[in-house]
């Protein structure tokens, strides 16, 4: 996904207790040279449907369903062919994907949207946070 060996990467992920979710984000870097970034992730509560809603009414494409009652997009930068975000919320629990510097001639909306798919339902649905509240 990124096209290097042996990257470095850091972060940390505090997992959920009692009434508090899961938070954490990491990063993914080349491991020689300037150490410039390829990817992050990352997972905090401050999601909202309505986020999701404004990046889709200014272009960016709708993901596929991946965890109950989640809403997402992703989106190519205009300007850097290979860099693609991505972002998943539930209820306020967003998942956020950076690919910063992905791989010229690779479908690089495909591998975060792969990616998404990987890792969402362990890290949202693993949060501890509850569904959201729906209006009957």
């Amino acid at each position: 996904m990124t096209g290097v060996r042996d990257p470095l990467v850091t972060g940390s992920l505090n997992l959920a207790v009692k009434d508090r979710p899961a938070i954490g984000a990491c990063s993914i870097f080349e491991s020689s040279g300037d150490r410039h970034a390829l990817l992050r992730i990352m997972l905090d509560t401050a999601g909202s449907r309505g986020q999701i809603d404004e990046q889709l009414r200014d272009g960016s494409k709708p993901l596929p369903s991946i965890v109950p009652e989640g809403f997402g997009y992703y989106v190519k930068d205009a300007n850097i062919e290979t860099r693609v975000g991505s972002v998943l919320v539930r209820g306020k629990v967003r998942l956020g994907i950076e690919l910063v510097r992905g791989v010229k001639g690779r479908d690089n909306e495909a591998d975060v949207v792969a990616l998404m798919r990987l890792i969402a339902p362990k890290l949202i649905l693993g949060t501890g946070t509850p569904p959201p509240v729906t209006k009957d």
